[in-house]
C-alpha cells in the first residue's frame, strides 16, 4: 500500500472492446482531486499509437504522493482522445 510522499506505478489495463475496428492516436490523460497524486514523469497525458480490435494495452502510470495525502481511497478521473480507422475523432 503506498503511502504519502512514495513514488509508484498505477497500471491501467485499456481494452478496445470492438472486435471489428482498431483505434488510433490515442491520449490518455489524468486528473486527481486535490492533486494529492502528481505526476512522477512530469506529464499527466500519455499517447499510445494504436489498440488493435478486441485487444488490451497496459498503461503504467507514474505517480507521486504528495507527503500530506490522506489516508484514504483516492479518485484518479481518467479522459480519452483517440481516432477510428477512418481518422474520424472520438472521446
Amino acid at each position: 500500500v503506498p503511502q504519502a510522499g512514495d513514488t509508484f506505478d498505477v497500471k491501467l489495463m485499456l481494452k478496445n472492446t470492438n472486435e471489428k475496428q482498431y483505434i488510433q492516436n490515442i491520449k490518455v490523460s489524468y486528473t486527481v482531486d486535490n492533486d494529492v497524486l502528481l505526476p512522477a514523469n512530469g506529464s499527466s497525458s500519455f499517447y499510445i499509437p494504436k489498440i488493435n480490435a478486441g485487444e488490451t494495452y497496459e498503461l503504467i502510470i507514474p505517480v507521486t504522493a504528495r507527503p500530506d495525502m490522506p489516508d484514504s481511497p483516492v479518485k484518479m478521473n481518467l479522459t480519452m482522445e483517440y481516432e477510428d480507422k477512418k481518422v474520424s475523432s472520438r472521446s
